[in-house]
């Protein structure tokens, strides 16, 4: 009999024929002792491969989290949630055995359960992404499941994910312009020719379905809007995002909702961690490309959070700076090398590289585009970084860094198999005598009311027939029954019955062993 590793691999330790309790990894015994079933699939080759880097993946994603799940700010919002790791652990079983029954509610689920309020309002849909962006459980579990295949619950640091794999979309590109309410857990370059307003995410929020509504009456208020009311950094060319392709994973959730678009429509509001969105789908007007030299002199405002902003300049004198060296590049301009080599205090101007539209800083590409070719801007440009001396380059001869090619399925060869084959000699009947051993042994050693005890003896006889009668996938029994035990013993006694079922595995194993001839 075979079946994926689910109860048998994770939960019912001693009947894994791959390994033994003793030789089971560290994130096995942590998923263990969370007292989850079915969590998460067996480390492949795939983690570390260099193929990785170059591998495009797409699909969909139900996110269930907890208090103490640990959130990058800067690419997804952190959920206002108060729930603990053993009620997260509850839910998501539940949501995956309700997928058990009816794989085609993903999308509905997603968007009504999900904690992830960037793709919950899509379905789910992650967009495409790279595995070196993922957590290795995530790269474990794509590279088990097929297109369109819905996977068992996955644990990472951000909580509990149910994954859907998608088809790479089609490659077309999109273009595309936005206005953008921050809040003050908002990530991404702020605009910098007025401060930004300090809002919490609820009043951003109403400020943009209002500023939503007044837009489906009047579309034609959608370039004001992004003066008055737009604070991200890229006001300086009207909201313009440039162009992208759907197989790009920045702004996920914005890239799938403009392509839903038609041409000129202006979009709901999207959220992402950068802020509130409003789209409008714009003609693709060709990738055009542009390349500057910079100087950039930072100061104690620049949006650099890893900087040490109390050793620096005041912006202020950091104009001063620049308009001065302004000068003397406009009557001595082969002296340009020579100033960026001594004033430059950023990465971004140790080189001359060129840029796609809508990739580079906001301010710097529009600047570039009122310059002639070789010209130098005569003022400071205010960027996100600091303050910057801006020359514009041909980008024949300094053209944007080539895409590397890339690929959408895992290497030439198969995936490795998911599954866990259990030795021969564990028959039906004996994993249905493991569960009703494991009864036993818990109902001795857990201080259960009758009714409750009553309860889990109903439901793992009736898991031990189901087992006992060969059913033709064991492991949807068990995720099943997984799902109604978290519910009927409640978070901490899930954890304890968990523990006793750890134990009751390692003497099942031995009795076996010692019955062998």
């Amino acid at each position: 009999m075979s079946i994926r590793r689910g109860w048998v691999g994770a939960v019912f330790v001693g009947l894994c024929a791959c390994q033994s309790a003793r030789e089971a990894p560290a994130r096995d015994a942590q998923t263990a002792d969370a007292g989850a079933a079915s969590i998460g699939y067996p480390q492949t080759s795939y983690r570390g491969a260099e193929t990785l880097n170059s591998l495009v993946l797409a699909g969909s994603q139900i996110l269930i989290t907890h208090r103490d799940a640990v959130f990058n700010v800067r690419v997804m919002p952190a959920p206002p949630v108060s729930r603990d790791r053993a009620a997260a652990l509850k839910k998501i079983l539940a949501l995956r055995a309700r997928l058990e029954r009816d794989p085609a509610a993903f999308e509905q689920l997603a968007a009504r359960e999900s904690d992830d309020r960037v793709s919950g309002p899509v379905g789910g849909y992650l967009g495409t992404m790279m595995p070196p962006e993922m957590s290795l459980e995530l790269v474990d579990a794509f590279a088990a499941v097929r297109i369109g295949e819905v996977s068992r619950v996955i644990e990472t640091p951000q909580g509990f994910h149910i994954i859907k794999r998608a088809l790479v979309p089609e490659d077309k590109p999109l273009s595309l312009s936005h206005i953008v309410v921050k809040h003050d857990a908002a990530s991404g370059w702020k605009r910098e020719d007025r401060p930004v307003v300090v809002r919490s995410r609820v009043s951003a929020r109403e400020l943009t379905n209002k500023l939503a509504t007044e837009l489906r009456h009047d579309p034609s208020r959608f370039d004001r809007y992004v003066q008055e009311y737009s604070d991200a950094d890229d006001v300086v060319r009207g909201g313009d995002m440039g162009v992208w392709s759907r197989n790009e994973h920045a702004e996920f959730a914005v890239l799938e909702t403009a392509s839903r678009l038609a041409q000129g429509a202006i979009s709901g509001v999207v959220e992402t961690a950068t802020g509130f969105h409003i789209l409008r789908r714009t003609p693709v007007a060709g990738p055009s490309i542009g390349a500057a030299s910079l100087i950039i002199l930072l100061h104690r405002d620049a949006q650099l959070p890893s900087f040490d902003h109390s050793r620096a300049r005041t912006k202020a004198k950091a104009k001063i700076m620049a308009g001065e060296l302004i000068a003397e590049l406009r009557e001595h301009p082969e002296r340009f090398d020579q100033r960026r080599t001594e004033y430059c205090e950023f990465t971004l101007c140790e080189r001359t590289d060129g840029y796609v539209r809508g990739r580079g800083l906001a301010a710097v590409e529009a600047t570039v585009a009122r310059l002639a070719l070789h010209e130098l801007a005569p003022e400071p440009v205010e960027t996100p970084l600091g303050i910057a001396i801006v020359r514009r380059e041909d980008p024949a001869l300094h053209p944007p860094p080539a895409a590397e090619p890339v690929h959408f399925e895992f290497n030439d060869a198969p995936p490795p198999s998911a599954t866990v084959e259990v030795e021969p000699e564990y028959t039906p009947a004996q994993l249905a005598d493991y569960v009703l051993g494991m009864e036993r042994y818990a109902r001795s050693n857990m201080n259960l009311d009758v009714q409750t005890a009553d309860g889990l003896r109903a439901l793992l006889d009736a898991l031990a027939q189901e087992l006992r009668s060969e059913v033709a996938e064991p492991e949807l029994s068990l995720d099943r029954a997984e799902a109604q035990l978290a519910s009927l013993l409640g978070p901490d006694r899930h954890e304890e019955f968990s523990r006793h079922r750890r134990a009751w595995g390692v003497i099942y194993r031995a009795s076996l062993t010692a019955a062998k001839p």
